[in-house]
Order: C-alpha cells, then sequence, then structure tokens
C-alpha cells in the first residue's frame, strides 16, 4: 500500500518500495523452496524479452538514462520473483505454489503495463489494465502466502 501511494508522488522511490516488496516475495518463495540454479535461468528467459523492450523500444521514453537504470533493475527483481514463483511449481504441484505463480505473473503483467503507462508513447490506457491485474495478483500472492502460514501451523499442531 505504501508504494502505490509513494509511486504516485516519487516515480524513482515508489518503485523501490515494490522492489523490497518483491524481494520479501522471493525470500518467502525461496524459504518454501531452496533457491535453485533452475530459477535463475527461469527468471532470465523472463527478463530477456522484457529488458530488450525495455531497450530498445521507440515506443518507450525514459526521459533520462537513470528513469531507464531504474526500470531495468526493477525488472531485474520482478523477474527472479516471478521465475522462482513458477519453477516452485513446476517441482511442486500444489495448489499454493499455483496460486503464488499465478499472482506473480499477473503482478509482472501488471508492471509491464504501469511501464507503458508511465513512459509509452502510446495513447491507450494501459494504467486501467495496470490496476485490472494488479490487484488480482496481489490478492492471490497474499491468499497463497496465508494458506501456505496455515497449513504449516496445522502440521505443527498435529505433530
Amino acid at each position: 500500500m505504501c508504494a502505490d501511494i509513494v509511486i504516485n508522488l516519487n516515480f524513482i522511490t515508489g518503485a523501490a518500495i515494490f522492489a523490497l516488496g518483491h524481494i520479501c516475495y522471493f525470500i518467502a518463495y525461496s524459504i518454501m523452496q531452496k533457491p535453485r540454479l533452475s530459477d535463475f535461468i527461469t527468471a532470465l528467459i523472463v527478463f530477456i524479452p522484457i529488458a530488450s523492450f525495455m531497450m530498445f523500444s521507440p515506443l518507450l521514453d525514459f526521459g533520462s538514462a537513470l528513469m531507464k537504470t531504474v526500470g531495468i533493475s526493477y525488472a531485474v527483481i520482478i523477474c527472479a520473483m516471478t521465475g522462482k514463483s513458477i519453477m516452485n511449481f513446476i517441482r511442486i504441484k500444489n495448489r499454493f505454489n499455483l496460486i503464488l505463480a499465478l499472482g506473480s505473473v499477473l503482478f509482472l503483467i501488471s508492471d509491464i503495463m504501469l511501464l507503458m503507462a508511465y513512459f509509452s508513447k502510446i495513447d491507450f490506457p494501459f494504467s486501467n489494465f495496470c490496476l485490472a491485474l494488479y490487484y488480482p495478483g496481489q490478492c492471490l500472492i497474499a491468499n497463497g502466502l496465508a494458506h501456505i502460514k496455515t497449513a504449516i501451523t496445522e502440521k505443527i499442531r498435529v505433530a
């Protein structure tokens, strides 16, 4: 919520707060399953087309090298989070990992829409699409993590 507010006041600070949230999600996903090389390979597969678009597309105008660097840095973080969630699901196909992977992918796509809303030269309601994906993505991630916590707590009580 803090990032949602701050990004409207200062884009770089808001992006930093969102990045911190994605790092926390990545850590939570890594606690669920130890990070493996395949997590980072998947993240790289997701990152390369996004970064290529950000760096070379004439449709985007970041206004400065700093803003482009912030965008690429943020993309590294959210792609790492998304890659980890996808691989967690591929390794252990359960409801929790599916919910977290879907939420992470929706969040990633919503961030692409946000990127387009802020920096695109195209007149299109990208911000509407951003929000239409962002809130369901966040709800899925929060729901998935809450259910995992409940499942772990129940296992501890039974033991």
